[in-house]
């Protein structure tokens, strides 16, 4: 194990995990309520309210079931996580595109309710960058190992030797 690994999965998580708890505390949708008045359904009759990201990652998995699939990033993410520390670098890569891309689907087609979408604050845009974050440093990673497959070693005395052990 590589010192710049340690290093690596532990500013990531720092940094991530950061963004995420960021994104629990800070605005992350305005959404349109109807405001329970007996008048019928007007425009006049709906809302705008704004959501912190904490009840959207309590409540959000509901959504699945209405086909808004944002939501799975946060298991992808945090199975992404989980592989970036066991460093399973592909995996964990592979994973953290998946919750990359599941997010930034909410930021692109938002819920719709009531005729009206949902708009994306703050907290859903520190919410992706949370995700883009774990890709980012398990994808240096795997260009890190691939470089260093790629490179001859070199012993102590300065000759090169294979980087495949003889038998």
């Amino acid at each position: 194990m590589d010192r710049r690994d340690t290093y690596l999965i532990w500013a990531t998580l720092l940094i991530a995990c950061g963004f995420y708890l960021a994104a629990c505390v800070l605005p992350a949708t305005k959404h349109w309520e109807h405001d329970g008045s007996p008048h019928g359904i007007t425009q006049h009759n709906y809302r705008c309210v704004t959501y912190q990201g904490w009840p959207l990652l309590a409540v959000g998995w509901t959504g699945v079931l209405g086909g808004q699939l944002a939501w799975l990033a946060n298991p992808a993410a945090l199975a992404s996580t989980i592989l970036l520390l066991c460093r399973q670098w592909l995996g964990a890569a592979t994973l953290g595109a998946v919750s990359v891309i599941l997010g930034a689907s909410y930021l692109i087609f938002p819920t719709v309710s009531n005729n009206q979408p949902d708009v994306p604050q703050v907290g859903a845009v520190l919410w992706v960058c949370s995700f883009v974050v774990l890709t980012v440093a398990a994808l240096i990673r795997c260009t890190w190992r691939r470089r260093e497959r790629d490179e001859p070693r070199v012993a102590a005395d300065g000759k090169g030797i294979s980087a495949s052990p003889t038998v």
